[in-house]
């Protein structure tokens, strides 16, 4: 399984430096914004809307972030 990377900038003195880039990135300047493989897939209900649908653990399968059951 691939790792993964979690960013609390609440907790470093950087946080309005990651918004300002995130932003610039994404197009939103709120948090969380969720990434897989290197790609935005939006904020918290944006994730939760993929869940409901049946659609992120296909995306977290896809690049190896959850194992494949046998």
């Amino acid at each position: 399984m691939n790792g993964y990377k979690v960013i609390e900038i609440d907790d470093t003195d950087q946080a309005d430096s990651y918004l300002k880039i995130l932003g610039d990135m994404t197009g939103a300047y709120t948090v969380p914004r969720v990434f897989i493989n290197g790609t935005c897939i939006g904020g918290g209900d944006d994730t939760e809307k993929l869940e409901k649908k049946g659609e992120l653990e296909p995306k977290l399968k896809e690049v190896g972030a959850l194992a494949n059951e046998s």
